[in-house]
Parts: C-alpha cells; sequence; structure tokens
C-alpha cells in the first residue's frame, strides 16, 4: 500500500466529487459549535442556579443528540459520495437514509473507546494506563473503516467492525500513518497560530480555525480512505 498515492488519490477524488465542500461545510460548522459548547456554554451554564442549570442541561442534551445523529449522517454521505463511481448525489441520499441507523449504533459503539481511555485514568496506575491507552490504539486502527464499510458496502453494526479488522491486517502501520498524517495538520496549525498569536498578542478564534481546517481536511481524509477501503477489499480477494 502506497501511503503518499493513497493521499493523491483521495486529494483528486475530493476535487472530483465538489458536492463534498458544502456538506463538508455544515458538518465543520456542527463540529466547530460542538467543541465550542463543551467548552464555553457547558461551564457558563453550570454557574446558573441548578434549576435553571436542569433544564438547560436538558435542552442542550437533546440538541446535542439531534446534532450528532445528523453529523453523523453528513459523515456517510461523505463518503458514500466519494466511493460513488455514477456520482449520483440524489441516489446517495436516499442510499445513507436507510443504512444512517446502523451508521450511528457502529459510531457509538466506537465512541465507547474514548469513553473507556478517560475513564481509565482515574483508576489506572501511569504504567497501567499507558498499557491500556497503547491497546486502545491498536484496536480504534484496526476497526477504523467500520464507517466505510456500512456506508459503501452496506455491511451489518458488527459485520462492519468485523469487515475492518481483516481489512487492516498487515496494514496497521500504513492506517496509521494516514490517520496521524490528517491529525499532526491539525496540530502543527494549532502550534502555529498559538505561538503567532502569543508573538503578536493578537486573540486567535480556534473555534473559526477548526471550523476553517475541516471544511477540507474532513472530504480529503474521507476520499483518501474510501480509496484505501476499496483498494484493501481487493487486494484481500486476490489472497
Amino acid at each position: 500500500m502506497n501511503k503518499v498515492k493513497s493521499l493523491k488519490d483521495g486529494l483528486k477524488n475530493f476535487k472530483r466529487n465538489q458536492i463534498l465542500l458544502p456538506i463538508s461545510v455544515i458538518y465543520s460548522f456542527i463540529l466547530a459549535s460542538f467543541l465550542y459548547s463543551f467548552n464555553v456554554t457547558l461551564p457558563r451554564l453550570l454557574s446558573l442556579p441548578l434549576l435553571r442549570v436542569f433544564i438547560f442541561l436538558m435542552l442542550l442534551f437533546i440538541l446535542f443528540c439531534c446534532a450528532y445523529f445528523f453529523e453523523r449522517f453528513l459523515v456517510a454521505l461523505m463518503i458514500r459520495i466519494s466511493s460513488d463511481k455514477k456520482k449520483n448525489p440524489e441516489k446517495s441520499f436516499e442510499y445513507v437514509e436507510r443504512i444512517v441507523g446502523s451508521f450511528v449504533i457502529a459510531s457509538l459503539i466506537y465512541l465507547c473507546l474514548g469513553a473507556l481511555s478517560l475513564l481509565s485514568s482515574q483508576f489506572l496506575e501511569p504504567i497501567e494506563l499507558f498499557i491500556f491507552l497503547i491497546v486502545i490504539l491498536i484496536i480504534s486502527i484496526k476497526v477504523a473503516f467500520y464507517e466505510y464499510a456500512i456506508a459503501i458496502d452496506g455491511a451489518g453494526v458488527i459485520k462492519s467492525f468485523i469487515m475492518s479488522w481483516k481489512l487492516t491486517e498487515n496494514n496497521w502501520f500504513n492506517i496509521f500513518f494516514l490517520k496521524m498524517f490528517f491529525f499532526t495538520i491539525y496540530i502543527l496549525t494549532y502550534f502555529i497560530l498559538y505561538f503567532v498569536s502569543e508573538l503578536f498578542l493578537y486573540p486567535i478564534n480556534f473555534y473559526l480555525v477548526t471550523f476553517l481546517l475541516t471544511i477540507f481536511l474532513k472530504p480529503w481524509e474521507i476520499s483518501t480512505f474510501s480509496i484505501v477501503f476499496k483498494n484493501l477489499k481487493k487486494e484481500r480477494k486476490k489472497k
């Protein structure tokens, strides 16, 4: 598996599917709003009287659930469009409507890996925590294609994780590299902007930065992994 070629092919695929851009704008807005709500809105709510806190938290929870469902729908739609040879967004939309339930359930299961990591930090010793996080990292990369298995192949919840586990066999480090590539772009951008803001004493809105970065990075990432998913399937069939 050629990692650089995969990234180049993913970028070309993104450019061919320009419909991904407006979808990504909506997705990025939801993501930035999520981050702002957790880091800014939620702490402010907790300073209110108890009854108001309860009411606002309930409303915020309902809003988060709706936003999460819609965010998952958009991701599934971008995956489907990026892998659709016929370039028919309407058909892709109808397809995602049918599989979005499985997509959301599988996403919640995957989300539990992150929740386990956070909970474990409260109970484990540093060495134990380090080992546990390594195990979580290995598993998370092994099942990284569950979204693509559902959105492209229509696999069920359990089957999507099994399919991803098999496809990543002997390709773990390649998938890890691709994941880290996109993650590193975010981190480097934040670091550079933070340094600039400190140097010139100019405040930078990192939620806006997240929004703008994600608009372009998310569809590129999805386009890349859609191609990799299909290529790994072809390689597996040859064996």
